[in-house]
């Protein structure tokens, strides 16, 4: 059970986890969509240097949060309105089945 404002920090938390992976949103689908698996994923990220929203290093538990979070969140990798990308759940699928 969420206490009196619990419902409140958790969309605050969302939406904050959210912002945070939106400028690497571009990094993770390209890398996903060349066809690698979570733990090249990791390592590319690793060694690139890019560091994960929370600011640390890459691991197989925060990338699959982010992989989660992209494919239900298509704005984060659209510059379209989510009206006008209504094909864009259809892409994220297409990316998803080539890994």
């Amino acid at each position: 059970m969420l206490g009196r404002n619990g419902r409140l920090l958790a969309d605050r938390n969302k939406a904050k986890a959210l912002e945070q992976l939106a400028p690497l949103a571009p990094i993770i689908l390209e890398m996903k969509g060349r066809g690698l698996k979570m733990r090249q994923m990791v390592a590319e990220l690793n060694e690139r240097g890019i560091r994960s929203p929370a600011q640390g290093q890459w691991h197989l538990a925060n990338l699959d949060r982010a992989l989660r979070r992209l494919a239900t969140n298509e704005n984060l990798w659209t510059k379209q309105p989510a009206a006008e990308a209504a094909d864009s759940t259809q892409k994220m699928a297409e990316i998803e089945d080539a890994a």
